[in-house]
């Protein structure tokens, strides 16, 4: 389950929550996120204005 702290709210614009999911997918041979995968990586991206590293 994704999920962020209840206190911080933060908004990102679609084209943006597009572009990590594509580095995401990019940055790991083209393989396509789950919608989990997905959701943490824009999760990440809005706390940390920053790519989700590949573990």
């Amino acid at each position: 389950m994704a999920s962020t702290a209840p206190d911080h709210a933060h908004l990102l614009k679609v084209g943006i929550a597009q572009e990590v999911v594509e580095v995401w997918s990019a940055w790991r041979d083209g393989a396509p996120p789950t919608p989990e995968e997905a959701t943490l990586a824009i999760i990440y991206y809005a706390e940390h204005d920053a790519y989700q590293s590949v573990v």
